[in-house]
């Protein structure tokens, strides 16, 4: 299971780092991301980033973390079938 810094590895306080570790799972749990997954390595650092620049309140983060995981979904496979039949549409 992949969890944030611990505090008493820089300067953030125990109160911090339960509130960075809490958003991370949250957001896991609401995007099916597996802890130990490449996504959930960006998404820790992502977070970490935010909290680094000045950006401190819970529901900013989450909202924030939400908009990374979300952007970087990988769009729907276009199948032969499928861009055959939106070609046909275009056309009527």
């Amino acid at each position: 299971m992949l969890n944030l810094p611990d505090p008493s590895a820089g300067n953030l306080s125990a109160t911090e780092a339960e509130m960075l570790q809490r958003i991370f799972n949250r957001v896991c749990v609401e995007e099916r991301i597996p802890k130990m997954d490449i996504r959930a390595e960006r998404l820790a650092k992502f977070i970490i980033d935010e909290f680094d620049v000045g950006n401190r309140e819970e529901e900013s983060l989450l909202e924030c973390a939400r908009w990374l995981v979300r952007c970087k979904k990988k769009p729907p496979v276009r199948t032969p079938a499928f861009v055959k039949k939106m070609v046909a549409k275009r056309r009527h």
